[in-house]
């Protein structure tokens, strides 16, 4: 007996026009984690986009908070 084949759609990114690779964005969506087309669009932001979009909403060039690892402190 014959397996059918899974059907899947296709979708183009709306800033560059090219294909977009649905299993993995799929697949982040899954995982909650954040999937960037090649041309830099974000499909999809996982976790909290709340708080992932925060930053940039920020007017104030000066807030440059883009560590990821906490300070040392005095040691």
């Amino acid at each position: 007996m014959a397996k059918k084949k899974k059907e899947t759609g296709y979708a183009v990114c709306g800033q560059c026009a090219q294909a977009i690779d649905l299993e993995a964005l799929g697949k982040a969506i899954q995982e909650d984690r954040p999937y960037v087309h090649y041309c830099g669009r974000v499909l999809n932001w996982g976790g909290n986009a709340e708080v992932l979009t925060s930053d940039l909403d920020d007017p104030d060039p000066s807030n440059t908070s883009t560590s990821s690892s906490p300070s040392a402190g005095d040691a």
